[in-house]
């Protein structure tokens, strides 16, 4: 009896393991709110995938918006930011990305039993402590995994997409809450470069 039941645990675990989602295609909308998380959003971040090409649209309603594209197969990441009618560009090398992620690879990350529902999907607690000191709290489902694994370069333990995360701007936090999940196809020229920006170094 006692190895039946031990069958059926294994089984049960596999079916699990085989039940994560892998996101190749498709996009992530998310609610964007300042400090904390209210009725009204201030604003929306949409990050589009294809494979290994990854395109994140922030866009707040005091009219400050955010663009950056990855591209996986290039190693190259341009970043194009618009205030104000001043748009600049930023262009990131393999090295450079490195660096500017460097601060997220030793995090400490610890789960805890807390879960909540996000965009339909169960949603896990984890508290991050980043190697500057810095707090992050991020609800993550196990249920569906980005392809692309840059897409978690915040949270590089996580297993999974996060749902609710955290970052902290000057004296502002910056809460992202997901709104939808969806496996669509997505057009290359999507991941073309912008023009009409001034680049700076």
């Amino acid at each position: 009896m006692k190895k039946l039941v031990w069958i059926f645990l294994v089984m049960l675990s596999a079916s699990e393991m085989r039940a994560q989602t892998v996101l190749s295609e498709g996009r992530v909308l998310y609610d964007v709110f300042l400090n904390a998380v209210s009725l009204k959003p201030e604003g929306t971040l949409i990050v589009t995938l294809k494979g290994g090409l990854m395109k994140r649209e922030l866009k707040m309603q005091n009219g400050y918006s955010n663009t950056i594209i990855y591209n996986s197969k290039l190693n190259k990441t341009i970043s194009y930011s618009q205030l104000q009618g001043n748009k600049v560009s930023k262009v990131l090398n393999a090295t450079e990305l490195k660096a500017s992620n460097a601060k997220f690879e030793n995090a400490l990350c610890l789960g805890g039993s807390e879960n909540k529902t996000i965009a339909g999907y169960k949603a896990n607690r984890m508290d991050v402590t980043y190697t500057d000191g810095v707090k992050n709290t991020v609800y993550y489902t196990a249920e569906v995994k980005p392809q692309i694994k840059e897409y978690n370069a915040m949270f590089n333990k996580i297993d999974g997409l996060p749902l609710q995360y955290e970052v902290v701007s000057g004296a502002n936090k910056i809460v992202m809450v997901a709104k939808s999940v969806k496996a669509e196809p997505i057009n290359n020229s999507e991941f073309d470069e912008l023009v009409g920006y001034q680049v700076v170094e």
